[in-house]
């Protein structure tokens, strides 16, 4: 058994988790990819306690922000979805809402989610498992909007076609999927980490943060 599921399993809020995420098409896989982001945000959250809010976006049926609410002191986190998945939740400081990001009104929409402008209100970036463009619009949000701070991301596929450069003398010693993930490390000007216990082909979370002021 993969090391993240049995840590799931041993948490007293795992059956919390399960009873408000259920159905999930691959329980396993799903579960050690929420695991994996939710040990790389630890630091961040636990450094500031009840300081940020957590953005999820691409949320499906928001495993990864339902156990970062169980497991860190997130101040509130919100599941965003363009098909958001219809079920009642009984889960203190979350809310699921149904926005697309990637066009000007969906943007807008979302930005007008974050508290006005209010630097003490900052805000955690994150989306699971997200296709070529939804990936790309993240990272354009996470650098447009200046209380969004901090932004971890696990890409997922990419469109037939779409050019992933990479120095020429390393093309070969890349997959497909990691010359993707470094494109995508260095659009956001973040740092690459390939979690091995995630039971995925596509394990690798980019993380960027902001400086102090920026």
């Amino acid at each position: 058994m993969s090391k993240y599921v049995s840590q799931f399993l041993s948490l007293k809020c795992a059956g919390d988790v399960l009873n408000n995420v259920l159905p999930i098409n691959k329980p396993v896989k799903e579960i050690t990819e929420a695991m994996a982001i939710v040990q790389r945000m630890k630091e961040v959250f636990l450094s500031n306690p009840m300081k940020y809010r957590l953005f999820d976006v691409g949320a499906g049926n928001a495993l990864g922000s339902i156990l970062a609410i169980h497991l860190l002191p997130v101040s509130w986190a919100t599941a965003i979805d363009k098909k958001p998945v219809e079920r009642k939740r009984k889960i203190s400081r979350f809310d699921y809402l149904k926005a697309e990001i990637g066009t000007e009104e969906g943007n807008e929409y979302i930005k007008s989610l974050w508290p006005s402008l209010n630097k003490d209100s900052l805000t955690v970036l994150m989306s699971i498992h997200c296709c070529t463009d939804l990936a790309l619009q993240v990272i354009s949000l996470y650098h447009k909007v200046e209380w969004i701070k901090h932004l971890y991301l696990m890409p997922c596929c990419i469109k037939q076609g779409h050019q992933q450069p990479v120095p020429t003398a390393f093309q070969d010693r890349f997959t497909k999927y990691e010359r993707w993930a470094w494109f995508l490390a260095n659009k956001a000007n973040g740092t690459l980490y390939q979690d091995k216990h995630c039971l995925s082909p596509a394990n690798i979370i980019i993380e960027a943060h902001k400086e102090e002021g920026e």
